[in-house]
């Protein structure tokens, strides 16, 4: 089972043994915070093996929710295709890739898919 936790709120994914007897599990709960003293809220999305972390997180208004990377206590915004455009990442591979979405611009609720890599 993998619990993220940021600003006050966990997220846990498990699965069911297959023993009938009751297994105790032991977990410790991180805070991440966010990636600026301004953001107010984040919510991770998935972890991989390397322990990097993405997911989104939520600045004070006017600023729009931003994909973040988390890695080493570090975040990293990840951008948008548009300025004042929101974006999330939702799932990071093995080799760093991470997977999300981006409005196409502020003023639209169209999204497009995107694949990030680092450079």
């Amino acid at each position: 089972m993998v619990i993220l936790a940021t600003s006050g709120n966990i997220s846990a994914n498990g699965v069911q043994a297959k023993s009938p007897r009751q297994v105790q599990h032991r977990y410790k709960y991180y805070q991440l915070g966010t990636f600026s003293g301004a953001a107010i809220e984040s919510a991770a999305y998935s972890i991989n093996n390397a322990g990097q972390i993405v997911g989104i997180s939520s600045a004070s208004p006017p600023k729009p929710n931003h994909a973040f990377l988390w890695q080493n206590g570090q975040f990293t915004d990840l951008g948008a295709f548009a300025d004042g455009a929101l974006s999330s990442a939702f799932d990071i591979n093995s080799n760093g890739e991470i997977a999300g979405y981006s409005h196409v611009s502020a003023s639209s609720s169209t999204t497009h898919a995107f694949l990030w890599k680092t450079a």
